[in-house]
């Protein structure tokens, strides 16, 4: 060991070597703080430290350290990309379909309502934002006539409506434009919701889109009565499937099978979609067709 401290050239019978850069120090320079050690920052950065002696060369190291680090920061810095590259995505998808827009609006209301306000604050969810099946509490709550149909009650129950709004919710964009489909959506889930207030005899308030994502797809069934789709894995078309859903929701209106659906707003939702398909047809011929420009603007 040198005699004398590296920093100030001072003399004494007991120095101190550093063991982050191997040097040798008096009282006064000992801590890494107290002379720049150079080690130390490798340390920090590296994983090695400088123990070669008063030089300074770094041929002692630890190479196992130095891979865990680089393989930590290849992580670290691979799961911020790819973090930013899904928010991009979702950004891009709100920003350019209504139909994504929604489905995003659902999922966060279903993860904050279900899983953090009901179980973590204790308020109920359904009753906040869902409609109530009386109609006077309506006039008292007047939001929920919009708001329930972003508000789901398990993640089946969301998932299955956004998986039907995902195909024909798209598909109804693509061909008519998505101020149309925005238009459509929310008229007849409005109706269906109403339909609800003013027939249910079932005391529980009203969530889901389902009214809504309904209403879109029998309108396309009007519009594009030859279009092929699949239901229960079976090919058909979907003025078929419209004949054979409202036919379904009919029965188990009529015979009031106590399910927790809503039926009465999935018919609403139907019948309201419907007349929206021919009022459509009628009217709005420029909207038959798209073109891409329009499939990928923003709206």
């Amino acid at each position: 060991m040198a005699n004398n401290c590296w920093i100030c050239g001072k003399q004494e019978s007991t120095l101190f070597r550093c063991r982050f850069c191997g040097k040798t120090f008096c009282v006064e320079h000992r801590l890494p703080e107290r002379h720049a050690c150079e080690g130390l920052e490798h340390q920090k950065k590296y994983g090695f430290t400088e123990t070669s002696g008063v030089g300074g060369n770094y041929s002692n190291f630890d190479a196992e350290s130095i891979f865990k680090n680089m393989f930590k920061e290849a992580a670290k810095q691979a799961s911020k990309s790819v973090a930013f590259g899904f928010l991009n995505k979702i950004k891009r998808w709100a920003t350019t379909s209504p139909t994504m827009a929604i489905i995003i609006i659902c999922a966060i209301s279903y993860i904050i309502g279900n899983l953090i306000i009901t179980n973590v604050f204790d308020i109920n969810y359904f009753r906040l934002l869902g409609l109530p099946a009386d109609v006077s509490l309506i006039l008292l709550k007047p939001w929920t006539i919009i708001t329930h149909i972003f508000v789901h009650s398990n993640f089946a129950h969301l998932f299955l409506n956004m998986f039907v709004l995902l195909f024909f919710g798209n598909e109804f964009e693509k061909r008519f434009g998505k101020q149309t489909f925005l238009i459509v959506f929310f008229i007849t889930g409005i109706a269906a919701s109403l339909g609800f207030a003013l027939t249910t005899t079932s005391p529980f308030p009203l969530v889901g889109a389902s009214g809504a994502v309904i209403g879109v797809f029998a309108a396309l069934a009007v519009l594009v009565p030859n279009l092929p789709i699949f239901v229960f894995f079976i090919p058909m078309k979907i003025k078929h499937a419209i004949v054979l859903l409202i036919g379904i929701e009919f029965l188990f209106f009529t015979i009031d099978v106590q399910d927790m659906i809503a039926h009465n707003a999935h018919l609403m939702g139907m019948v309201v979609g419907i007349l929206m398909g021919y009022w459509i047809k009628n009217t709005k011929p420029r909207f038959r067709t798209s073109t891409k420009r329009e499939y990928v603007r923003r709206w």
